[in-house]
């Protein structure tokens, strides 16, 4: 790879090695430490670290990870991607009629609305990565009135 300009890099990044992982993001939510050494892996490969030997790399991955327009190169932060996969999540789950919320509000909600509903260490993987981002996808998501489903006090 050492024949290939930063634009390259920057083309394979965006088009394969970014899009490789994204499938999993949507299912899973991995811990912090996998995301920065994915990301490292992407700095390195963009700055022409091969072979044991680094380049200097001139600008941190957390500044190229801005739209073009901001002085970034358009790459997006995988953190990102999870914040967003997850508030999909969560839209899915308050919006949809589906067999999969319907399990999720008998299994964790019962009596409760949705975003009062318990946090506990045993629940389920699924059910802490929604808990997780629930205060911050609600003020987001609204409602119209017609079907009488609305709670007054607790949705938007």
């Amino acid at each position: 790879m050492t024949n290939l300009s930063h634009g390259g890099r920057l083309a394979l990044i965006q088009s394969v090695l970014q899009a490789t992982p994204l499938h999993l993001l949507q299912v899973i939510h991995p811990p912090k430490s996998v995301l920065i050494t994915i990301e490292r892996i992407f700095n390195g490969f963009f700055w022409g670290s091969y072979n044991g030997r680094k380049h200097i790399h001139w600008s941190s991955w957390a500044k190229a990870c801005f739209p073009v327009a901001e002085d970034g190169l358009g790459v997006r932060s995988l953190a990102d991607y999870v914040r967003a996969f997850s508030m999909k999540l969560w839209w899915r789950f308050r919006g949809k009629s589906s067999i999969w919320s319907e399990y999720l509000h008998g299994r964790y909600c019962r009596n409760l609305h949705p975003t009062i509903g318990p946090y506990n260490r045993n629940h389920s993987l699924v059910w802490h990565r929604l808990c997780r981002i629930r205060d911050v996808a609600e003020p987001f998501i609204f409602w119209t009135l017609g079907e009488g489903s609305v709670s007054f006090r607790h949705d938007n």
